[in-house]
């Protein structure tokens, strides 16, 4: 069995994920080969190339088996935690990291650290994510790993002096890393440093013109700098790369409003929300141009989500009290606004319907 393991682990070294999960599947229905004691090492190699395939579901299930066989392997508990944060699940992988740390020897804590800080980044739980970071560096000082993801924490923080600091680190290691240029063109921009920005912007876009991100973010600061065309080109190239991208989507409709363009406008916000419909901001944004093309019900229609799930705010009345008087029905329209009024009286003067619309 010796031989097959050491078969089984050259496949993930040469990150063969296809022919490894092939391979474990074969071992594992296979009554007459005799597993034994190895048994939960195959189902965790089987985890690992379901994982990196992208099924991260029967990944966990996999690594649930492994688990039951040897629930005192470090390895499981930080190859599953990684499948629950690759679903976008933090609440579950934090706890498997925190197991997987009791249970690795102290060469391998500083990885198991930076696991767990990025949970709980994800999980917004800052200070606690700092600790891990740092925690990790004293065990390996210069690591590019937890420099980045201590870096991105400082970024969330909005802490940009010290991103930066990490985030130079990284690149001196890793001059090809895309995503420390993009983050580290992030903190240039808030810090309102343009020159500096964009020169990690369209270093991030050589490494990997692939990089929807790094295209995304150009655009924010083309568009700030009022290179309108030029910001509008590169959401446009963000969107090609990943049509189901919603952020591009929404970034790009609000460009196209301020170009004069509401219709585009709405199309695009209208993209976005069918990528995440629960987006509040989006949504009212959709239900301010629908309003200013003069498409009332429609704006009542998806006002009618905030009602059915509980989150009426004076400017939803705001909104709902517009699109009835643009369906010429005053009465509602005054209800609406009272409500609106009621609920926020400190902006009442900000709550006026004008005597016309649009």
């Amino acid at each position: 069995m010796n031989n097959v393991l050491a078969e089984l682990q050259a496949l993930c070294d040469a990150e063969q994920w296809s022919v490894l999960r092939q391979r474990t599947e074969q071992l594992l229905s296979d009554s007459r080969q005799p597993l034994g004691d190895d048994r939960a090492t195959v189902w965790r190699l089987l985890g690992l190339a379901l994982h990196e395939l992208g099924q991260s579901e029967e990944a966990i299930e996999a690594f649930n088996h492994a688990a039951r066989l040897e629930p005192n392997e470090w390895r499981v508990w930080n190859n599953r935690g990684a499948a629950f944060l690759a679903l976008g699940q933090p609440v579950a992988a934090e706890p498997d990291f925190s197991h997987a740390l009791s249970l690795a020897p102290p060469e391998e804590q500083w990885r198991l650290l930076v696991n767990r800080g990025i949970a709980r980044t994800r999980l917004i739980c800052f200070e606690e994510a700092l600790a891990d970071f740092n925690r990790a560096l004293e065990v390996r000082p210069g690591s590019a790993l937890a420099l980045f993801h201590r870096g991105y924490l400082y970024g969330e923080r909005n802490e940009h002096e010290k991103a930066l600091a990490d985030l130079t680190a990284v690149l001196q290691q890793e001059p090809r890393n895309v995503a420390a240029w993009n983050n580290r063109g992030l903190s240039f921009y808030e810090l309102g440093r343009d020159d500096e920005a964009r020169a990690d912007f369209d270093h991030a876009l050589q490494v990997d013109p692939s990089c929807g991100n790094a295209w995304n973010n150009r655009a924010l600061l083309r568009q700030r700098q009022g290179d309108l065309a030029g910001a509008l080109a590169d959401f446009t190239q963000a969107i090609e790369l990943d049509p189901e991208d919603s952020r591009a989507r929404a970034n790009r409709a609000e460009l196209l409003q301020q170009m004069g363009q509401p219709e585009a406008a709405l199309a695009d916000f209208q993209n976005a929300l069918a990528c995440d419909p629960d987006h509040v901001i989006w949504r009212e944004q959709t239900i301010e141009v629908l309003l200013r093309l003069g498409r009332a019900a429609e704006a009542l229609e998806l006002l009618g989500w905030f009602r059915d799930q509980e989150m009426q705010t004076a400017r939803h009345h705001w909104l709902r009290a517009r699109a009835y008087q643009q369906l010429g029905d005053p009465l509602r329209a005054r209800i609406e606004l009272r409500q609106a009024t009621r609920l926020d009286p400190l902006l009442a003067d900000a709550y006026r319907l004008p005597s016309a619309w649009p």
